[in-house]
Protein backbone atom coordinates (compact mmCIF):
# COMPACT_ATOMS: atom_id res chain seq x y z
CA UNK A 1 0.00 0.00 0.00
CA UNK A 2 1.34 3.41 -0.95
CA UNK A 3 0.87 6.40 1.23
CA UNK A 4 0.04 9.84 -0.06
CA UNK A 5 2.47 12.57 0.84
CA UNK A 6 0.98 15.07 3.22
CA UNK A 7 1.78 18.70 3.63
CA UNK A 8 1.94 20.47 6.92
CA UNK A 9 -0.25 23.52 7.44
CA UNK A 10 2.90 25.69 7.31
CA UNK A 11 3.82 24.21 3.91
CA UNK A 12 0.31 24.85 2.59
CA UNK A 13 0.32 28.43 3.88
CA UNK A 14 3.75 29.07 2.40
CA UNK A 15 2.70 27.68 -0.99
CA UNK A 16 -0.51 29.74 -1.07
CA UNK A 17 1.34 32.92 -0.09
CA UNK A 18 3.98 32.45 -2.78
CA UNK A 19 1.28 31.80 -5.41
CA UNK A 20 -0.54 34.98 -4.40
CA UNK A 21 2.66 37.00 -4.79
CA UNK A 22 3.34 35.65 -8.26
CA UNK A 23 2.76 38.31 -10.88
CA UNK A 24 1.27 37.22 -14.14
CA UNK A 25 2.84 38.87 -17.18
CA UNK A 26 0.73 41.45 -18.95
CA UNK A 27 0.68 40.90 -22.68
CA UNK A 28 1.10 43.99 -24.80
CA UNK A 29 -1.59 44.66 -27.36
CA UNK A 30 -0.60 44.03 -30.94
CA UNK A 31 -1.80 47.00 -32.98
CA UNK A 32 -2.16 47.04 -36.76
CA UNK A 33 -0.89 50.30 -38.22
CA UNK A 34 -3.39 51.73 -40.71
CA UNK A 35 -2.11 54.48 -43.00
CA UNK A 36 -4.75 54.35 -45.75
CA UNK A 37 -6.46 57.65 -44.90
CA UNK A 38 -5.52 61.31 -45.16
CA UNK A 39 -7.77 62.52 -42.32
CA UNK A 40 -6.03 60.38 -39.67
CA UNK A 41 -3.56 57.57 -39.11
CA UNK A 42 -4.95 54.73 -37.02
CA UNK A 43 -3.89 51.73 -35.02
CA UNK A 44 -6.27 48.86 -34.39
CA UNK A 45 -6.26 46.00 -31.90
CA UNK A 46 -8.81 43.39 -30.93
CA UNK A 47 -8.59 42.52 -27.25
CA UNK A 48 -10.87 40.94 -24.69
CA UNK A 49 -13.70 41.03 -27.23
CA UNK A 50 -13.33 44.76 -27.85
CA UNK A 51 -12.08 46.87 -30.74
CA UNK A 52 -9.46 49.42 -29.68
CA UNK A 53 -8.48 52.28 -31.98
CA UNK A 54 -5.77 54.93 -31.64
CA UNK A 55 -5.95 57.94 -33.97
CA UNK A 56 -3.10 60.27 -34.88
CA UNK A 57 -2.97 63.37 -37.12
CA UNK A 58 -1.40 63.01 -40.55
CA UNK A 59 0.81 65.40 -42.51
CA UNK A 60 -2.29 66.46 -44.45
CA UNK A 61 -3.96 67.48 -41.19
CA UNK A 62 -0.92 69.51 -40.15
CA UNK A 63 -1.10 71.37 -43.49
CA UNK A 64 -4.76 72.43 -43.12
CA UNK A 65 -5.47 76.14 -43.42
CA UNK A 66 -9.21 75.96 -42.73
CA UNK A 67 -9.95 74.59 -40.27
CA UNK A 68 -6.62 75.02 -38.54
CA UNK A 69 -4.84 71.82 -37.46
CA UNK A 70 -5.69 72.58 -33.82
CA UNK A 71 -9.37 73.20 -34.55
CA UNK A 72 -9.52 70.04 -36.64
CA UNK A 73 -7.93 67.83 -33.98
CA UNK A 74 -9.65 69.36 -30.94
CA UNK A 75 -13.12 70.09 -32.35
CA UNK A 76 -13.88 68.57 -35.75
CA UNK A 77 -12.29 65.16 -35.19
CA UNK A 78 -13.92 64.34 -31.83
CA UNK A 79 -17.34 65.50 -33.05
CA UNK A 80 -17.09 63.26 -36.12
CA UNK A 81 -15.69 60.39 -34.05
CA UNK A 82 -18.64 60.50 -31.65
CA UNK A 83 -21.30 60.85 -34.34
CA UNK A 84 -19.90 58.21 -36.70
CA UNK A 85 -19.12 55.70 -33.94
CA UNK A 86 -22.60 55.91 -32.42
CA UNK A 87 -24.27 55.58 -35.82
CA UNK A 88 -21.96 52.89 -37.25
CA UNK A 89 -21.94 50.65 -34.18
CA UNK A 90 -25.54 51.53 -33.28
CA UNK A 91 -24.37 52.06 -29.71
CA UNK A 92 -24.14 54.76 -27.08
CA UNK A 93 -21.58 55.74 -24.47
CA UNK A 94 -22.20 52.55 -22.50
CA UNK A 95 -20.42 50.57 -25.27
CA UNK A 96 -18.22 53.30 -26.72
CA UNK A 97 -15.52 55.09 -24.76
CA UNK A 98 -13.25 57.71 -26.31
CA UNK A 99 -10.69 60.11 -24.91
CA UNK A 100 -7.84 62.37 -25.89
CA UNK A 101 -4.34 61.37 -24.80
CA UNK A 102 -2.29 64.53 -24.44
CA UNK A 103 1.12 62.88 -24.08
CA UNK A 104 0.73 61.28 -27.52
CA UNK A 105 -1.54 63.97 -29.04
CA UNK A 106 -3.88 61.18 -30.04
CA UNK A 107 -7.46 60.07 -29.68
CA UNK A 108 -8.46 56.55 -28.71
CA UNK A 109 -11.74 54.70 -28.91
CA UNK A 110 -12.76 51.40 -27.34
CA UNK A 111 -15.85 49.72 -28.78
CA UNK A 112 -16.89 47.20 -26.13
CA UNK A 113 -18.03 43.78 -27.36
CA UNK A 114 -17.53 44.47 -31.07
CA UNK A 115 -14.48 42.20 -31.26
CA UNK A 116 -16.78 39.19 -30.87
CA UNK A 117 -18.26 39.48 -34.37
CA UNK A 118 -17.32 36.94 -37.02
CA UNK A 119 -14.88 39.31 -38.77
CA UNK A 120 -13.90 42.11 -36.38
CA UNK A 121 -11.29 43.54 -38.75
CA UNK A 122 -13.87 43.96 -41.52
CA UNK A 123 -16.17 45.74 -39.06
CA UNK A 124 -13.29 47.98 -37.92
CA UNK A 125 -12.26 48.89 -41.46
CA UNK A 126 -15.87 49.74 -42.30
CA UNK A 127 -15.94 52.11 -39.35
CA UNK A 128 -12.65 53.73 -40.42
CA UNK A 129 -14.03 54.22 -43.96
CA UNK A 130 -17.16 55.89 -42.57
CA UNK A 131 -15.11 58.13 -40.26
CA UNK A 132 -12.76 59.15 -43.07
CA UNK A 133 -15.70 60.02 -45.34
CA UNK A 134 -17.35 62.11 -42.62
CA UNK A 135 -14.11 63.97 -41.92
CA UNK A 136 -13.48 64.62 -45.63
CA UNK A 137 -16.95 66.15 -45.84
CA UNK A 138 -16.43 68.26 -42.72
CA UNK A 139 -13.09 69.58 -43.99
CA UNK A 140 -14.68 70.53 -47.32
CA UNK A 141 -17.44 72.45 -45.52
CA UNK A 142 -14.91 74.29 -43.35
CA UNK A 143 -12.75 75.34 -46.30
Amino acid sequence: MTTKPTLSSNQVSSTVESEQKAVLPVLALHFLDITDYTTFRAELAVTEGDLVFHFYPTNEVHALKRPTPMAYWSELFPAALETVAQKYFDANESRLKAAYTEEQASWWLRAFGFGHVLDPHKLAYGFLEALDAALDGAITKAA
